[in-house]
């Protein structure tokens, strides 16, 4: 779907509520990324004013799912990150473990994404441990 011209095309409101969704099928959360920065600069007339929707729709990353040698690498280092501090704070916060809601539970991985992995959260208050193979924290 992101790759399609009619997704490229969306709102920013519309790209954010797909993106929000627990139902999207995506591999990793690393393509969650990939698809906002894909739909900024896709349009060479819009991308000034996609870029200023780029925070509203970062906080829709879970952060606490992507790989840390994705976000040493490529999210920590993204210009977009770099400039805008709230962002930089996710990520630096991502990086020492620590991933907050609203309801300071971590978010679970979508529905079509099912980690193979045990994944470790610092909420600040308390830590909590994904189990793969029951699907819960």
């Amino acid at each position: 779907m992101a790759e399609s011209q009619e997704f490229l095309n969306l709102e920013s409101e519309q790209v954010e509520q797909w993106i929000c969704s627990d139902e999207i099928n995506v591999r990793t959360e690393d393509e969650v990324f990939k698809i906002i920065l894909k739909w900024i600069y896709h349009s060479r007339t819009l991308k000034k004013r996609r870029k200023e929707k780029f925070e509203q729709l970062f906080r829709h990353v879970r952060l606490a799912l992507i790989s840390l040698e994705m976000l040493h690498k490529e999210v920590a280092t993204n210009k977009l990150v770099k400039k805008n501090s709230n962002c930089l704070k996710l990520v630096q916060d991502a990086k020492n473990g620590i991933y907050c809601t609203n309801t300071d539970r971590p978010q679970l991985p979508r529905k079509n994404q099912c980690p193979d992995t045990h994944i470790v959260v610092r909420t600040g208050k308390e830590i909590l441990c994904y189990q793969p193979d029951e699907g819960e924290w």
